[in-house]
């Protein structure tokens, strides 16, 4: 594992140069997720607080271009599969914590906007996303109908692209996640998962 990045820094240098009309682009994306899970319900008999968590996530994502190459700006549609961790620490009467694991899918709308100092440009990304819950742990082992094995939500970005080569970038960023859907099952669900991903990458045009 110490030797990936080498190896795909190799990779992409080794790649033959894009043409202008490249059209799509691979990425390769690791960083930390904030995770906490929010507390929609007003029980003063049971009050918690949710600890914010920090744990490490990373993924696969491409790219395709839907504007012709001469433009400048660019509009794009990026399809991207991670592990997502979330979860919170809880403090209250009920303390403890809660690790969510989820492989999420997200299609997002990617404008590029490239800057005046020509090797940068901003992205913008905003669109849906859905998670498959892998597993959960907690104190005691989490019941099987405890959360909902799927987490639909919202994603909003952006990222900076720094052109290293003309076959390859790197870029860094963030992208916020709030869960449109409660995380927990039974007759009063009150838990939904909002998370802000903090990711850096490799950009590799492939044509």
């Amino acid at each position: 594992m110490k030797r990936l990045p080498g190896i795909l820094l190799a990779a992409g240098l080794l790649l033959p140069a894009p043409s202008a009309s490249t059209q799509t682009t691979l990425s390769l994306h690791g960083g930390l997720n904030l995770a906490i899970l929010s507390n929609e319900a007003n029980d003063s008999l049971l009050p918690l607080n949710y600890i914010r968590v920090v744990r490490p996530s990373y993924g696969l994502s491409a790219t395709f271009r839907l504007t012709p190459p001469e433009r400048v700006n660019s509009l794009e549609v990026q399809v991207s599969g991670s592990y997502a961790p979330r979860g919170a620490d809880v403090q209250g009467l009920s303390a403890g914590s809660i690790r969510l694991n989820y492989l999420e899918l997200a299609a997002l709308i990617d404008v590029r906007v490239p800057l005046v100092i020509e090797p940068l440009a901003v992205h913008i990304l905003v669109g849906p996303t859905l998670g498959w819950l892998m597993s959960c742990t907690r104190e005691q082992p989490c019941r099987d109908d405890e959360f909902n094995p799927r987490d639909y939500g919202l994603a909003l970005g952006s990222n900076l692209e720094i052109g290293v080569t003309e076959r390859m970038s790197l870029f860094a960023g963030f992208l916020y996640n709030a869960g449109l859907t409660y995380a927990d099952t039974g007759d009063e669900p009150f838990r939904k998962n909002r998370s802000l991903a903090l990711r850096a990458g490799l950009l590799i045009p492939i044509g």
